[in-house]
């Protein structure tokens, strides 16, 4: 399929091409040779990129070009241009994600379904060496797979091309936002470098491919497969974000205060210590991460304290954390003690945050 009657050096990725909820397929390509300024080859022959999106609106049969001619600024310093451009489609607008030798990725959205772009900016959350990143749609979420670490001083000579460590990053929130603590290693062997990633989706999770140099010093010398279930990534996301919160202050809204009477199918609790939540963060549950507080020996409606331990439920969906006033600190067997009363009922062991 003959995409474009352009000439020129056209750079597609592997797993690049989305369909949009109108059923239109983009195709995001960066062509190199068409902008040539004074010193600004790279590569020996190879010129800085522009953004071209190929489109078809009857299900593949035929291609155009969409739209064509964005790149980099050169004010912004950026000697490769546009290159390896990716897509996804968030809530009303398209985003285009571009590797840059900046040493992080730079960005541009679309509002009208792919034909006009904004000027691209750096998007300075997501770092990488100058290799490419892939973002795709699995299940609920969203994920993203990179290099994290741009090229730095303390980089070791025998890290294959800097295309090392490689982390996947997670969004709850169709791609909207990326939190830190839903970022995960799929490698971090310093001597190998892996790059070029494709997702492929699966019935209880997805297949990640990438390029791995199977320590050659060569990034391009093999390739690998791993498999990352749903189950897997939740139980991950889970532990991480409860981990994230060891010796933070927070604010608890309480829904079980001290003295609390929860009348269960099979026996009742009545609750010895104030127990809630931390508004608008979600558990494992699916509901509003759970506080057991320590240390308040009246019923309170809100109290801000300090994570001092987690409890984690070994045969249950979620986890807890436990919070105490400032400066005040509870052994392992405290914690267990206090926290008895419901924790009798399951599998669960105390961690206390150092």
């Amino acid at each position: 399929v003959l995409c474009s009657e352009d000439s020129g050096y056209f750079v597609v990725n592997n797993d690049r091409p989305i369909r949009t909820k109108s059923g239109r397929i983009l195709i995001p390509a960066a062509k190199h040779g068409t902008i040539c300024l004074p010193g600004s080859k790279f590569l020996d022959d190879i010129l800085p990129g522009v953004l071209y999106i190929f489109a078809s609106d009857d299900d593949g049969k035929s291609f155009y070009t969409l739209t064509s001619g964005l790149t980099i600024p050169v004010s912004r310093g950026c000697t490769t241009g546009v290159q390896e451009p990716g897509l996804l489609e968030l809530d009303g607008k398209i985003w285009c994600y571009i590797r840059t030798s900046l040493g992080f990725q730079f960005e541009s959205f679309s509002e009208d379904n792919g034909e006009s772009w904004s000027v691209p900016e750096p998007n300075i959350a997501i770092s990488s060496a100058c290799s490419p990143m892939l973002v795709k749609d699995c299940g609920k979420y969203t994920v993203a797979v990179f290099n994290p670490e741009p090229e730095h001083l303390m980089r070791s000579e025998n890290e294959p091309w800097g295309r090392t460590p490689y982390v996947i990053a997670v969004s709850t929130d169709r791609g909207r936002t990326f939190e830190k603590h839903n970022v995960f290693y799929l490698e971090d062997d310093r001597n190998n470098g892996y790059c070029y990633p494709a997702i492929i989706e699966t019935k209880d999770g997805f297949l990640v491919a990438y390029y791995h140099s199977n320590s050659t010093g060569i990034c391009l010398n093999s390739t690998r497969i791993i498999k990352i279930t749903f189950d897997e990534l939740e139980y991950a996301m889970r532990k991480s974000l409860v981990e994230s919160y060891k010796g933070k202050t927070v604010g608890i809204v309480m829904d079980r205060p001290l003295g609390y009477v929860h009348k269960k199918e099979n026996y009742t609790l009545v609750y010895p210590i104030n127990y809630g939540c931390i508004p608008d963060v979600i558990g494992g549950d699916g509901e509003e991460l759970d506080v057991y507080l320590l240390g308040v020996d009246e019923a309170v409606d809100e109290y801000t304290a300090k994570i001092i331990g987690i409890v984690h439920r070994r045969n249950d969906v979620e986890d807890k954390l436990v919070a105490a006033p400032e400066g005040m600190n509870f052994t392992k067997e405290e914690i267990e003690a206090a926290v008895r009363f419901q924790e009798q009922y399951y599998d669960s062991e105390v961690e206390v945050a150092e």
